[in-house]
């Protein structure tokens, strides 16, 4: 928990907490009314240009719709896999 003004924690009146915001479960474009699983999802099919961000299609960066909301499409049992062993290597020279 992070320390912020707002709620007494019992027994230790000296220190007041509460839980940092969470980011919204879904998103909804503004600009092409698509709504994502999440956060970075929605920012994955905004593509920055110099004056203004545009939207890309969510179907071409691998999003699959489930019920009018756009996922991240499921994993190979290989790229799974593969993905495991990339992160595992990492937290091995990391430590």
């Amino acid at each position: 928990m992070l320390a912020f003004p707002g709620i007494v924690s019992p027994g230790r009146e000296d220190l007041i907490y509460m839980t940092a915001p969470t980011l919204p479960d879904i998103a909804t474009c503004g600009a092409c009314r698509a709504t994502f699983a999440d956060v970075e999802l929605f920012d994955a099919h905004r593509l920055p240009t110099r004056t203004r961000s545009r939207c890309r299609r969510p179907a071409e960066l691998g999003m699959v719709a489930r019920g009018g909301v756009w996922h991240r499409a499921p994993m190979s049992p290989v790229d799974r896999l593969a993905r495991y062993r990339a992160v595992r290597a990492q937290g091995e020279i990391t430590d």
